[in-house]
């Protein structure tokens, strides 16, 4: 793969029933520029892993998978979830070889196949801008709830 223009940072943790369709939005993306796809798990017992090592053997020049090391059926306080997080994404960020960086959960999903495009040609044409920011809705049950962010053109900070 060419150097990418953005890494896509998802991270994951027991997460299985989503990972097909996070991945599927991401993997679709339309741009005119190489994209990675950067992918850490917090150590899953569900079977995302296994989903995510598909992923990665169907697009290796694309996506990458991290594990991090869990201690089977341990539990973690809120102050140590927190930290496992910021490693998590640490780590991600650590390996991501892209000029901008996208984050994402693994049970969320982009709803615009120009996503990425758009948030590109929005930072390049600002260059005095460091964050760029999408509409984003929240979906419970296949309906969507509620406009968390509430502008259709996203917004450039």
């Amino acid at each position: 793969m060419n150097q990418p223009k953005v890494s896509v940072l998802i991270s994951f943790y027991n997460l299985a029933p989503y990972v097909d369709k996070t991945m599927e939005t991401v993997l679709a993306q339309k741009t005119n520029f190489p994209v990675e796809v950067l992918c850490a798990d917090d150590g899953s017992d569900d079977g995302t892993i296994e989903k995510l090592r598909v992923w990665e053997q169907k697009y290796p020049d694309t996506v990458r998978v991290f594990v991090m090391d869990r201690i089977p059926g341990a539990k973690y306080e809120a102050n140590d979830r927190i930290k496992r997080m910021n490693a998590i994404r640490g780590r991600l960020f650590y390996e991501a070889r892209g000029e901008y960086v996208s984050y994402l959960d693994g049970d969320d999903f982009y709803t615009d196949d120009h996503k990425l495009q758009k948030q590109v040609d929005a930072l390049e044409a600002n260059p005095n801008v460091d964050i760029c920011a999408s509409g984003t809705k929240n979906e419970i049950n296949g309906k969507i709830q509620d406009k968390i962010f509430p502008s259709d053109k996203g917004a450039l900070f």
